[in-house]
């Protein structure tokens, strides 16, 4: 079983506010048998620590990070993606995903980051389930990288 962190907006909400598309590749993962963690909520009591060093800690943890539609230019799911891409850039884990589940263009400078940190998947939902499948139970992720325009 790998540990898998999916960061998307609004998942640190009360109630939880997964898009239709997120949910179901969540539920995919659980069903596969993996872990599927998402950020806090605003409620926890460690989200006032998560980016004093907590969300680094924590995502050295995983297996697998996905980065899902952050076309909006999310603040601290930017700051997630750096601290997976770099944790990746100096240990070989955790693999890091984008999948833009919207096909929405990318906001601001969110698109750097996706670029020098992620393998960016295709928004099939079968696509991209195989490709982090495959790094979940492999340990490594393909090497695919592409570009938007």
């Amino acid at each position: 079983m790998a540990r898998i962190y999916v960061s998307t907006e609004f998942s640190n909400s009360t109630p939880l506010r997964l898009t239709p598309r997120v949910a179901l590749l969540v539920e995919h993962l659980r069903v596969a048998g993996h872990d599927v963690l998402l950020a806090p909520i605003d409620s926890d009591n460690w989200w006032g620590m998560w980016y004093g060093g907590q969300c680094r800690q924590f995502l050295s943890s995983v297996d697998v990070f996905v980065s899902v539609d952050g076309h909006t230019g999310s603040t601290w799911m930017a700051i997630e993606l750096e601290e997976a891409g770099k944790l990746a850039a100096g240990t070989g884990k955790p693999a890091v995903f984008y999948w833009d589940s919207l096909e929405y263009p990318f906001a601001g400078a969110y698109r750097d980051y996706v670029e020098k940190y992620a393998t960016i998947l295709t928004p099939s939902m079968e696509e991209a389930l195989a490709a982090i499948l495959r790094a979940a139970e492999s340990g490594t992720q393909d090497e695919m990288p592409r570009s938007r325009d």
